[in-house]
């Protein structure tokens, strides 16, 4: 028994003199690992401060950099840091419709200042690109003068996309009705306009002009067509297509008293008004002034931040009762 234990012990030494790392003799230990005495773990305290840090510091790069990736249109600032073009208005988007009547009464009185020194009876509303409103601007704008009493007439010049006719039209005319009838003399302008669902707001659509807006520039009829809607009419407003891909809005802005150029607010980017600045430029209209539309915030007739209150006038007949309310009552409880 002792021979075998030490046989067995004799082979265990020598195993583990073979599986025995070797240090070569320039080697040495310079310091002995040492097991923790309790796990090591987390320090939420820590990460917390780092991620509120990381955060602010985010947050700070993000709104000094904001102002240089900005490319879009959003407010009169942005306007007037690219443009001379002078602003006129603002429509606001999402917002109440009296509001909104407000924001168009609001464009209708700043027309008629302009038009105190310089006589305006023919308003030519367009645009960069298709989408940004000019239609919508040109009827509301149409049934705000009308509510002011001065009788307006609308021309639909923009065959690319009629609109008008079905928001304003509720009874369908006559197919013929247009303004394609007074360049033949199958029609009057009397005959030719539509009566609108707006008070006094008429509508006179384009129909099939045979060479487009061309046939304005070389027909000798169109001065005799114009002097008649000036003479009927306290207003003519032309709604045209997008100055982008036609070029029809162009000849219309050069004949017309003053231009409303539409801008769609976070849509059409600096390069986009280019465009504007170009017509301006190149065919000499001086008359363009720049419309707002689709703000998200609510903006004053300035152009900068309103408290949001709409004026409500009241009624001689409305502000009498409430000054007769409270005395009645008074009188009951005593």
């Amino acid at each position: 028994l002792y021979n075998k234990l030490y046989d067995f012990l004799i082979q265990k030494r020598a195993e583990a003199m073979v599986d025995a790392p070797v240090l070569p003799a320039t080697s040495y230990i310079v310091q002995e690992a040492k097991i923790p005495t309790h796990p090591s773990s987390p320090q939420p305290y820590q990460v917390l401060a780092i991620g509120l840090l990381a955060g602010l510091m985010t947050g700070l790069l993000l709104i000094h950099i904001k102002p240089f990736l900005k490319i879009t249109i959003s407010n009169r600032k942005d306007l007037q840091s690219i443009t001379d073009i002078p602003f006129l208005a603002n429509i606001s988007n999402q917002v109440s419709a009296s509001y909104q009547m407000e924001e168009f009464m609001t464009l209708s009185t700043k027309i008629l200042m302009i038009g105190n020194k310089n006589k305006v009876h023919t308003i030519t509303v367009t645009s960069a690109f298709a989408g940004d409103g000019k239609s919508i601007i040109a009827e509301n704008l149409a049934q705000s003068l009308g509510r002011l009493g001065k009788k307006v007439l609308l021309v639909d010049m923009n065959p690319i996309n009629p609109t008008l006719k079905q928001n304003l039209v509720s009874e369908e005319g006559e197919a013929s009705s247009n303004m394609a009838d007074l360049y033949h003399e199958n029609k009057n302008l009397h005959q030719a306009v539509q009566i609108t669902d707006y008070q006094n707001v008429d509508l006179l659509t384009a129909g099939y002009l045979e060479h487009g807006i061309n046939t304005l520039l070389v027909s000798d009829k169109t001065g005799n067509i114009l002097d008649d809607m000036k003479s009927l009419y306290d207003f003519v407003i032309f709604d045209t297509p997008e100055t982008s891909n036609y070029m029809d809005a162009i000849p219309l802005m050069k004949m017309s008293d003053l231009s409303l150029f539409v801008v769609k607010a976070d849509k059409t980017t600096f390069n986009h008004l280019e465009q504007a600045e170009v017509i301006k430029n190149d065919f000499q209209i001086d008359n363009v002034y720049i419309v707002l539309n689709g703000i998200h915030h609510t903006m004053n007739h300035s152009g900068l931040q309103t408290s949001e209150k709409i004026k409500k006038i009241r009624k001689q007949v409305n502000a009498s009762a409430e000054i007769k309310l409270m005395p009645r009552m008074l009188k009951k409880a005593a």
